[in-house]
């Protein structure tokens, strides 16, 4: 059963961390597609803007706040870009995660395994603490 903008999240704006490939793209749509405004953010803003063409050219509502999660201002930044630029928050996709798949995970160094860290853990707790 297909979800409806006008029932589910129409006048909701939705940010999804990640979301400039992947899970996190995929989502971004979906959100647009149940009738989100979606705040598409990645550290890639090209990538970014090419997921909120796609979404705008399917009748949806998007905008690209980019930032690197590894670093606590740009978090809070992020939530506070959205907030200035649409005015709200009400859902929060805290997608944004590394993992070094070039490397066999017994030879992962110790900044690759900090830089995961900051990313899938550190960043999604000042995510929700600025959400």
């Amino acid at each position: 059963m297909g979800l409806t903008s006008d029932v589910v999240l129409a006048g909701r704006v939705a940010l999804v961390t990640g979301a400039t490939s992947g899970i996190g793209a995929e989502t971004a749509r979906a959100l647009a597609r149940a009738g989100a405004q979606v705040v598409v953010s990645g550290r890639d803003a090209g990538r970014g803007a090419h997921v909120v063409a796609e979404i705008e050219a399917a009748g949806g509502r998007g905008g690209v706040v980019t930032a690197d999660l590894r670093h606590h201002d740009e978090v809070c930044a992020l939530v506070s870009t959205v907030l200035d630029r649409f005015g709200r928050l009400d859902v929060a996709f805290n997608n944004a995660g590394c993992f070094d798949r070039m490397h066999a995970f017994h030879a992962y160094s110790t900044q690759a395994w900090d830089e995961m860290l900051a990313v899938n853990l550190t960043a999604v707790f000042w995510c929700m603490q600025q959400e």
